[in-house]
């Protein structure tokens, strides 16, 4: 059981807000937060024109590339505790 986490954040020039919540082993998710906003949110959310600003992505474009993303991340590695 992990009880030491990290609350990682990127606030974009435009007032985006992108948080990610972490076990404390998994290191510094900058650029992750990064990669999540500059080729995912503005690829299916920025310039869909149905895309309304302020409300939640419903692209499940978005999901299925956020979530696939995330798995291959390596502060994203399940662990096994023994």
């Amino acid at each position: 059981m992990c009880t030491n986490y990290v609350l990682h954040h990127l606030e974009t020039l435009t007032g985006y807000r992108f948080v990610l919540t972490t076990d404390a082993a998994a290191g510094d998710m900058f650029n992750a937060l990064r990669h999540i906003y500059s080729e995912l949110f503005v690829g299916h959310a920025l310039k869909n024109p149905m895309y309304t600003p302020g409300t939640p992505v419903s692209s499940t474009g978005f999901v299925r590339e956020l979530d696939s993303y995330l798995r291959a991340h390596p502060g994203f590695a399940v662990r096994v505790s023994s």
